[in-house]
């Protein structure tokens, strides 16, 4: 059965990558293609790790197909009409824009410097990760902790995306050195920072897949000769990050019967199976009702740390199952159709251009586009996007980006082109 999540995403890409290259959509494809082969080779090289293979049935590889084909195609589909030529932002509307990015993000890096520094005291990062999972970690909301700052703090994580958007734009695209660019440049670490502060391997990952993204988007204006400082500390934070998360693997799994190797191919291949066991327990009703899916009009529902408690599952539900495993866990697999169904409509009508190649993409728009291309990105794990804060701090930034597009004067971007070419 986990043939066919290779069969239909290999047509996928191949249909992309015919007609517009490698772009930022084949790269969002071919991720969950490499996951869906991480995943077969789970199943030939330790079949024994899978204890319910009876429950990965046509039903449920197909249904999950259809849930991610629902989410994913309108992005995938603005994504491929997206040229870097065609997107016209003012350079103060950047700056504008950019500032409050930096800001956000820095005072969330900062802000992770301390907890990180006071985590290490408890030891390894098994034993930081045992902590948290358990709820003795002092890790509540930003505002809680730290009054009205905090709100600030909230948003780094969550602009990391926008943030490595701005920073190639500006340094790759407009052939901008200043300190601005350089700030950008710093805050693209935002999530990774944030995660490391629960000795997650996530962040590291999320902030790798950010950038591998905006380089097939900016690829074609990016010289490593003229950017040779930029690169070496991009390369810097690359290996800093292998070593970090190398640590956390070996910390966490060396006891592990199967070692770390198995970890890593596990971490990118079990969503393929974990769904169709998402598929067979939640099939009929999930944890929660529908309206906890629009937290924004009915609010947050509590989420436990430990799912299995509530749930009382014969599989750890704490493990990765994609987006559509996160949705099926919350509201079982009818309502999820349902609810992805709606979501194809809406982001199809977010997305609509009349024209294959508008020629004008504002700030507002693609930073719309930012947003929901991260979720689906990131849900290839699993969705992290459920509480109504993080969902008011999306909706925040495109209103911001919509104000801002207003700010700037197209006279001065025009110049600037002119200047650049």
């Amino acid at each position: 059965m986990i043939l066919i999540y290779i069969f239909f995403f290999s047509i996928w890409l191949r249909s992309i990558y015919v007609k517009y290259g490698f772009n930022i959509s084949a790269f969002l494809i071919s991720l969950y293609l490499i996951g869906s082969m991480l995943c077969g080779a789970i199943m030939v090289f330790y079949p024994d790790y899978i204890k319910h293979y009876d429950r990965i049935t046509l039903a449920s590889v197909s249904t999950h197909i259809a849930i991610l084909f629902l989410l994913m195609y309108p992005i995938i589909r603005y994504g491929n009409s997206i040229k870097v030529e065609n997107i016209h932002i003012s350079l103060p509307t950047l700056r504008l824009f950019g500032w409050f990015v930096v800001i956000c993000s820095i005072s969330s890096i900062i802000a992770s410097l301390f907890d990180i520094l006071k985590l290490f005291a408890l030891g390894n990062f098994q034993v930081i990760r045992n902590n948290y999972l358990a709820g003795n970690l002092d890790m509540g909301s930003p505002a809680k902790r730290y009054g009205i700052i905090g709100y600030v703090i909230a948003m780094g994580p969550l602009l990391s995306f926008t943030a490595t958007f701005l920073f190639f734009y500006l340094k790759f695209y407009l052939k901008q050195s200043n300190l601005l660019v350089m700030l950008l440049l710093v805050s693209t670490f935002t999530m990774a920072m944030n995660n490391l502060t629960i000795a997650g391997r996530d962040g590291i990952i999320r902030t790798i897949l950010f950038y591998i993204a905006n380089y097939t988007l900016f690829k074609k204006y990016i010289s490593l000769k003229n950017n040779r400082l930029y690169i070496y500390l991009i390369a810097i934070f690359a290996l800093i990050s292998v070593i970090f998360f190398s640590a956390i693997s070996n910390d966490r799994f060396k006891q592990s019967e199967r070692g770390i190797f198995f970890s890593l191919i596990r971490y990118g291949g079990e969503q393929f199976y974990l769904y169709s066991y998402n598929h067979q327990r939640f099939h009929d009703k999930g944890m929660e009702s529908f309206e906890t899916m629009l937290p924004l009009i009915y609010g947050d529902s509590y989420i436990a740390h430990d799912l299995n408690t509530r749930a009382k599952a014969d599989f750890y539900l704490n493990t990765f199952a994609t987006i559509a495993g996160s949705f099926v866990q919350r509201i079982g697999v009818i309502n999820t159709v349902l609810f992805s169904c709606a979501v194809f409509i809406s982001l199809l009508l977010i997305f609509y251009r009349k024209y294959k190649y508008t020629p004008h993409i504002g700030l507002a728009k693609i930073i719309t586009f930012l947003l929901f291309y991260e979720i689906v990105l990131l849900g290839f794990f699993y969705y992290i996007h459920y509480s109504s804060y993080v969902q008011k701090y999306m909706l925040i930034s495109i209103i911001l980006a919509y104000l801002v597009t207003h700010y700037g004067s197209r006279k001065k971007f025009s110049t600037l082109l002119n200047q650049r070419h």
